[in-house]
């Protein structure tokens, strides 16, 4: 739809395609070939990934708040506020 034009910044949040689909079926209490068709639907990382500034990885390996931070700072010195 190229919204993405109209922000500053673009934050993506990804996991990996396991967690996100044992996530989703826990949460919606669904079963995994309905997550999976959800996923179909959407764009794959890899293209959301190539219109985003920055990107969180939200995996067991990586805890999403340092992430965060991190990226709040970098855009506050960008923004010089």
């Amino acid at each position: 739809s190229h919204f993405e034009d109209l922000f500053d910044y673009i934050v993506s949040v990804s996991a990996d395609e396991t967690q996100r689909l044992e996530r989703v079926k826990h949460r919606d209490d669904i079963d995994i070939e309905s997550v999976q068709a959800r996923m179909r639907n959407q764009w794959s990382d890899k293209e959301r990934n190539k219109l985003s500034d920055y990107i969180i990885k939200n995996n067991d390996a990586n805890s999403a708040l340092p992430q965060v931070l991190k990226i709040h700072h970098d855009i506050l010195k960008r923004t010089k506020y």
